[in-house]
């Protein structure tokens, strides 16, 4: 079955010439009066996983009350694979923990593509759950940009904190950074290995 994945997308936009061109028409999908449609178009934006996140969260505000439903669930269910209590997750990268950072701390994280923050898989082990626990979170959140050579910026504004991810003050970083990080925490120690 999943041979036909290919022939599906090329049917929602037969001119896409790039990965946010086909998003987009598999999120318009998600509005189609066909239901077998709207739920391939489901389907396969949870098979993107998260690089799909920043397309679904802007189309959770989508004027199509269809498609902004369909969407913050496909969002939910993605971001729900992220590291928490000792699983170990699949596919997760730096770019989807600044995600989930966001949401669950409710702060705002900028970042430029040249971070190269896709690239970067993570492998989160724990003794214990952090998701209740934000200091946590932010102590294992700036472990990993450390160790990828990356830093947190303050940027304070009227509206709140504002961070921003970059390279760390004398860093070597090469254009193409890629790895795993395996980040563990254990009686409150945070170790970060990178591979």
């Amino acid at each position: 079955m999943t041979w036909l994945l290919p022939a599906f997308i090329a049917t929602l936009s037969p001119s896409a010439t790039n990965f946010s061109e086909v998003l987009a028409s598999l999120i318009s999908g998600l509005g189609a009066d066909n239901i077998e449609h709207r739920a391939r178009c489901s389907h396969l934006l949870l098979q993107f996983g998260d690089a799909a996140l920043a397309h679904l969260e802007g189309a959770e505000g989508h004027s199509d009350p269809e498609i902004a439903d369909r969407a913050r669930e496909a969002y939910q269910s993605i971001c729900s694979r992220l590291p928490s209590d000792g699983r170990e997750p699949t596919a997760t990268t730096l770019h989807s923990l600044a995600i989930g950072m966001q949401r669950w701390t409710g702060s705002t994280i900028l970042w430029t593509e040249d971070l190269c923050l896709r690239d970067w898989r993570i492998q989160f082990t724990s003794d214990r759950s952090v998701m209740n626990e934000p200091l946590i979170l932010w102590e294992v959140f700036n472990a990993l940009l450390q160790t990828a050579d990356l830093a947190l910026k303050i940027c304070n504004s009227e509206a709140g904190s504002i961070f921003k991810i970059r390279s760390a003050p004398c860093s070597k970083r090469l254009k193409a950074c890629t790895g795993l990080l395996k980040c563990t925490l254990r009686r409150g120690e945070i170790s970060v290995e990178m591979e």
